[in-house]
C-alpha cells in the first residue's frame, strides 16, 4: 500500500483529522511533506501508523486483592502567606520611616 491521506490515516487509527495533524505536529506521529509549497501536504506510511499504536499500546489489569490508593500529584508551586503579617510588617516600615523623617532638623 502507497502513502495515506491524512483522512485515510485518521481512519486506520479510528481518530479525527484533527487529532492526527496534532499528534504529528506533536512528533508523535511521522509523516512525509509531498508539497511544494508554505503550507505541508502531509502524508502517512503505513509502517508510521503501526509504530506508534505499538508505542501506545497498553496493557493494565485491576489486581483483586487490595484496591490501589488514588494518588493526586500536587503541580502548584504556591505556598501561604499570612497576609495579617505583612500587613503589619509594611504599616510598621511606614510608621519607622515617617518617624525617622519627623525627628531630622
Amino acid at each position: 500500500m502507497g502513502l495515506l491521506t491524512p483522512k485515510q490515516a485518521a481512519a486506520e487509527l479510528a481518530i479525527s483529522s484533527r487529532q492526527l495533524r496534532d499528534l504529528s505536529l506533536d512528533g508523535d506521529i511521522a509523516f512525509i511533506n509531498v508539497g511544494r509549497g508554505e503550507r505541508p501536504a502531509r502524508r502517512y506510511e503505513m509502517s508510521d501508523l503501526e509504530a506508534f499504536k505499538a508505542e501506545r499500546r497498553t496493557i493494565s489489569c485491576r489486581s483483586s486483592s487490595v484496591p490501589a490508593q488514588k494518588r493526586t500529584a500536587t503541580t502548584s508551586g504556591i505556598k501561604v502567606i499570612d497576609f495579617e503579617a505583612t500587613l503589619a510588617a509594611q504599616r510598621s516600615k511606614k510608621l519607622s520611616s515617617k518617624k525617622a523623617t519627623s525627628k531630622a532638623p
